[in-house]
């Protein structure tokens, strides 16, 4: 992304940013993405085609959960990236017991290699873990449901 003629790899929302839309639509420089946790909602396609994203930041998943994202391409790890929360890849998700089913929140975190998915969850939603290129391990619960593409390009 160029600003004033100077090419920044990096995007670090601002903290008083808490919504907003197609902004990097198609921005192929972008490498890392650092979300803060004041972030509301991010709309339709704000990181699509941005193929250059490797690596979020976030820090915690509390917060992560709290984003509205319009759809799959409104999510920095659309086109496959690594997940930090706070400081530290993410590499094994224990679903929280209050998630009864299971969305995109992670579609495409090459990072995530083990999933723990409780008896509570009954649904495994469209793309949940579309492209987690290095998922391996899963440990079932009660699930009853799996949508279409979940669990496409593992």
């Amino acid at each position: 992304m160029y600003v004033d003629d100077k090419l920044y790899t990096d995007l670090i929302i601002p903290e008083d940013v808490t919504y907003f839309t197609h902004r990097f639509l198609g921005c192929t420089s972008i490498e890392n993405v650092v979300l803060h946790d004041k972030i509301t909602g991010i709309q339709d396609s704000a990181f699509y085609l941005c193929s250059g994203i490797s690596n979020v930041f976030i820090n915690s998943l509390e917060s992560y959960y709290k984003i509205y994202f319009e759809n799959d391409t409104a999510k920095p790890m659309h086109d496959i990236a690594d997940l930090y929360v706070n400081g530290e890849l993410f590499t094994e998700w224990v679903v929280p017991s209050n998630h009864d089913a299971i969305r995109w929140y992670f579609r495409g975190c090459s990072s995530l290699k083990r999933v723990v998915i409780h008896d509570g969850v009954s649904m495994i939603g469209d793309s949940a873990f579309f492209q987690c290129t290095n998922l391996s391990d899963i440990v079932w619960g009660g699930v009853e449901y799996i949508d279409n593409w979940a669990f496409y390009g593992c």
